[in-house]
């Protein structure tokens, strides 16, 4: 295990938290980007205090040249014994994408739809809830909810297989 690798588990560990399996990049840059999602994202709070703490952590964070962002390029997921999944993308410049998911068709549905709009609304977010875009995708039904102001490319969707909610997600770019 090399010293970085060592450090960002020691860090996780004396935390309580699990330590994130990292799939390249930045061990620490990614216990950094973890520690931050559990301790700021409202989602992953709703999330943890629903279902307990994860059973799995894993991701890549990266550290995009000459810039001291630890989240540059970044992903990391959450995972729980019932088979859903909480995941954080974070693109540059200001891309960000949230998603909880279950194959099955997640636990919660009524109450991860509504903490989806919170979630929206704590961002700073004006989504239309009374405007939904409906497409498919590889099979899946998605009702798309976007933002009143152009300006901003947020856009909440759920996502149906076979009429059960089977995720929920947001993204925002400028």
């Amino acid at each position: 295990m090399g010293l970085a690798l060592a450090a960002a588990s020691f860090s996780a560990a004396a935390s309580g938290a699990l330590p994130c399996r990292p799939d390249g990049g930045s061990p620490v840059a990614l216990a950094a980007l973890a520690a931050d999602i559990r301790s700021g994202d409202t989602f992953y709070r709703y999330l943890a205090a629903r279902k307990g703490a994860p059973s799995a952590c894993r991701g890549k964070a990266g550290v995009a040249e000459g810039a001291a962002d630890h989240a540059a390029q970044s992903w990391v997921a959450f995972s729980w014994p019932d088979g859903s999944r909480f995941e954080r993308t974070v693109l540059p410049p200001e891309i960000s994408i949230m998603r909880y998911a279950r194959a099955g068709g997640l636990p919660d549905a009524k109450e991860a739809a509504a903490q989806l709009r919170a979630y929206a609304d704590k961002r700073g977010l004006h989504v239309d809830w009374t405007a939904p875009y409906h497409l498919h995708e590889d099979g899946a039904r998605i009702v798309e909810y976007r933002d009143k102001d152009p300006g901003v490319n947020g856009i909440a969707r759920l996502t149906y297989a076979r009429h059960t909610l089977v995720a929920v997600s947001l993204s925002v770019a400028p």
